[in-house]
């Protein structure tokens, strides 16, 4: 172990990586359907390498995985369900711990992320290699305003909170944001396309944060011919919200290709050097009075 800051950061010894290399890193990807062009629309946000070490340690020693899904009640449909069966394909053994709370955002997910949502285990006991979040709908009255208004300020701050949580856990997990989307007149403004994702991109970026957004790979095919898929929106979203087993298989289609993807870039910066989790956060975005704008002093 070294100093950097006052912090310890581990440090990985050659022999490791040339192990992890000697064993090869298998993630296949749960569908090969999907066309480029939509895979690199949903992908636009790839974040840091160093953010996948937890989920590539993983996969490369071949070790069961834990992963823990937040979000509302688009995280509480039957594609999890595929979700975990391709993560079970992948690493026999590992487990999808579902700790979405219907009608619930940023807000929620943040004051109860300490106890994994809804779950109720502490994220410590728990020890998740991979959390993937989903704020990018729900509710849009919690951190929003009227209908169809959305105050961007409220949420990027919450989202900050949020990654600031997860990049303090001394486990270090991998955090991925997963972004839906909403054909509901009260989230977003026509033609619906103005999503919470649009708050989220600055503070992600920021800290180097991973998004897959299926609004942006799904989007081009409602009622339009683009690619190899193309859906009528009742198809896709039903209700106007909530995913049909269709549009469920694609985001699973998405985010195991997402995965993959990255893993198999940070396996190729592993073979040469080891990029180390950060000694210390950057300096807060949301500052300014945004907690006075708020109305409540958010937890610390």
């Amino acid at each position: 172990l070294r100093k950097q800051d006052g912090n310890r950061v581990a440090v990985k010894n050659i022999a490791t990586v040339q192990r992890a290399a000697r064993l090869g890193l298998q993630c296949k990807p749960s569908s090969s359907t999907l066309d480029s062009s939509t895979l690199t629309r949903a992908s636009a946000n790839v974040g840091e390498n160093w953010v996948w070490q937890s989920t590539y340690d993983r996969f490369v020693e071949h070790k069961p995985i834990t992963v823990l899904l937040l979000g509302g009640s688009v995280e509480l449909r039957p594609w999890v369900i595929s979700l975990g069966s391709w993560l079970e394909e992948q690493l026999p053994g590992s487990r999808l711990v579902i700790g979405a709370q219907g009608s619930s955002g940023s807000m929620w997910l943040y004051d109860h992320m300490n106890q994994s949502g809804r779950s109720g285990i502490s994220i410590e006991s728990l020890n998740p290699q991979l959390i993937i979040a989903d704020t990018s709908v729900n509710p849009w009255q919690e951190v929003g305003g009227p209908k169809g208004f959305l105050d961007q300020r409220k949420e990027a701050f919450y989202v900050e909170k949020i990654v600031r949580q997860a990049l303090s856990y001394q486990f270090r997990p991998t955090l991925v944001f997963l972004e839906w989307m909403s054909l509901w007149d009260n989230v977003g403004t026509e033609p619906h396309f103005h999503t919470n994702e649009d708050a989220h991109m600055p503070v992600l970026r920021y800290y180097g944060i991973p998004s897959c957004s299926a609004r942006d790979a799904l989007w081009p095919h409602l009622d339009h011919a683009v690619g190899e898929r193309h859906w009528n929106r009742s198809e896709i979203l039903p209700d106007g919200l909530h995913p049909s087993k269709q549009s469920g298989e694609f985001i699973v289609d998405l985010l195991s290709d997402f995965i993959c993807t990255s893993l198999h870039r940070a396996a190729g910066v592993a073979q040469g050097h080891r990029q180390f989790w950060p000694a210390q956060l950057p300096p807060v975005l949301m500052t300014d009075g945004t907690v006075e704008r708020l109305g409540r002093a958010p937890r610390e």
